[in-house]
C-alpha cells in the first residue's frame, strides 16, 4: 500500500508586475496588462510502500483556483459630449461566479494538462521538472517526486470603444484588474482521490489610468500604486477547507477560468451615457 511520507512547496519565482504597454491585439490598439516574471514553484512528496507496489495511474502535481476577480474598463470621449462608457466584465451576468477550476483543459484534474510546456527548469537551477509527475509503475521506496507549477496572468483593454449613447468613439480611462488565485499541491490516486498536502494563496493587481491627447496617439499612462502590485502569501499544508472555492477543486467542473473569462470579455455588462459621469464600479 502506497502511502504520503512528507511533501513541501517551494516558491523559486515570486510574479513581478510589468509596465503596462500599447499594443495590438486581433487588430485593436489596446493596453497590455502583464508580468515581468510569473509566479513559479516546486512541490516534492515523499512516498513509501511495500515491494511489489505498483505506481501505475499516481500522480503528483497542482490544482489552481480562482477565487476573485476585479475586471473593469472606464471609457470617456475627448470631450464630455462624446459621453463615457463603463465596461464590467467581472460581474453576474457577464461573469455568472467568482470562482473557478484554472486549467486549460476543461474537467482535467491538473494545472499544467493541455498546451502548457510538458517540463520547465525552475528558477532556482537544477533538472527540468514535470508539471504532472508520474510515479514509476515499478517505484523502489521510499521514493521522491517532484512537480512545478508556473502561471503568467494578464490582460487586454481597447484604446477605444464606440458609446452607443452618443454614436461617439469613447477611449479607455481607467483599468482595474484584481487576479486572486489559490494553488494547491496534490497526489492523485488510480481511482481518482485527491490527496491535498500542500497550499498557497497569491495575487496579481493592476490599477491604471489614461489619458489621451488625441484619437491616434498613444495615451500617458499613469500608475495607481495602491492598486496595482503582486503578492504571494505564506504555505500552508492540508486539505482546503475555504468555503469560497474548496467545492471547485474538489468536485468536478464542466468549464474553466479561462473559458469563463472569455464570455465575459465578449459580452461585459455595459453602461452607454453622455457626459462624464462617476460609475459605481462595484456592479
Amino acid at each position: 500500500m502506497i502511502t504520503i511520507s512528507s511533501s513541501s512547496f517551494t516558491v523559486t519565482r515570486r510574479p513581478l508586475i510589468a509596465p503596462v504597454q500599447p499594443t495590438v491585439s486581433n487588430g485593436q490598439r489596446g493596453a497590455n496588462f502583464s508580468l515581468a516574471s510569473g509566479i513559479e514553484g516546486v512541490g516534492t512528496v515523499v512516498l513509501n510502500g511495500a515491494a511489489g507496489d505498483s505506481g501505475a495511474g499516481w500522480n503528483v502535481g497542482f490544482l489552481q483556483a480562482q477565487w476573485i476577480e476585479t475586471n473593469w474598463l472606464a471609457y470617456r470621449g475627448l470631450t464630455q459630449a462624446d459621453g463615457s462608457v463603463f465596461v464590467q466584465r467581472a460581474r453576474p451576468p457577464a461573469r455568472p461566479r467568482q470562482g473557478c477550476f484554472d486549467c486549460l483543459v476543461a474537467g482535467a484534474p491538473f494545472y499544467g494538462t493541455g498546451a502548457n510546456p510538458a517540463t520547465l527548469v525552475p528558477a532556482t537551477g537544477g533538472p527540468a521538472l514535470p508539471f504532472v509527475a508520474p510515479l514509476p509503475a515499478s517505484p523502489g521506496f521510499p521514493l521522491t517526486i517532484s512537480a512545478v507549477h508556473a502561471d503568467f496572468p494578464g490582460d487586454f483593454a481597447p484604446f477605444s470603444r464606440r458609446n452607443g449613447h452618443t454614436k461617439k468613439m469613447n477611449f479607455l480611462s481607467e483599468v482595474q484588474l484584481e487576479f486572486h488565485f489559490c494553488i494547491s499541491l496534490v497526489v492523485r490516486e488510480p481511482g481518482g482521490q485527491l490527496h491535498f498536502l500542500q497550499n498557497l494563496y497569491w495575487n496579481v493587481h493592476w490599477q491604471n489610468k489614461f489619458a489621451f491627447a488625441n484619437a491616434a496617439a498613444n495615451p500617458a499612462v499613469t500608475v495607481v500604486a495602491a492598486g496595482t502590485a503582486a503578492n504571494v502569501g505564506h504555505v500552508i499544508a492540508g486539505r482546503i477547507s475555504d468555503a469560497r472555492f474548496a467545492t471547485v477543486l474538489t468536485t468536478p467542473q464542466t468549464t474553466n477560468c479561462n473559458a469563463i473569462a472569455s464570455t465575459a470579455e465578449q459580452r461585459p455588462n455595459l453602461t452607454e451615457t453622455a457626459g462624464w459621469p462617476l460609475f459605481n464600479v462595484t456592479r
